[in-house]
């Protein structure tokens, strides 16, 4: 699908999907497994700053309070940045990225029932 595509989905809206992730972090105790699914998104460079800015920000709650995370990137163009990002902001917890949500839902159950 092409980005200019009037019938294409409206990309989710990031400061909604910011909200939602302070609000895991302010809830979450350091057991917790989160399915992070960015389908939909579209990677433009003003995207990916905001993104690393929050990541930078919030990276020590991350890793305190989240245990595992399983990560949905449907496109090879996602997936080449959150390896990017990896190389910047290593991960200590857990972690898996996927093409598509169902093999994410399961290993994230697998990862919580492994405690």
């Amino acid at each position: 699908m092409k980005l200019d595509d009037p019938h294409a989905a409206a990309a989710p809206d990031l400061e909604s999907w910011f909200a939602c992730l302070d609000e895991l972090l302010r809830r979450a105790t350091g057991a917790n497994v989160v399915v992070l699914d960015l389908t939909g998104a579209r990677p433009d460079a003003g995207r990916r700053r905001r993104v690393f800015d929050w990541a930078v920000a919030n990276r020590k709650a991350y890793l305190e309070r989240i245990r595992a995370a399983a990560i949905v990137a449907p496109s090879p163009l996602l997936r080449g940045v959150l390896t990017a990002a990896r190389w910047f902001l290593p991960m200590t917890i857990r972690h898996e990225i996927f093409d598509h949500v169902d093999p994410a839902l399961a290993w994230a159950r697998e990862e919580w029932r492994r405690g």
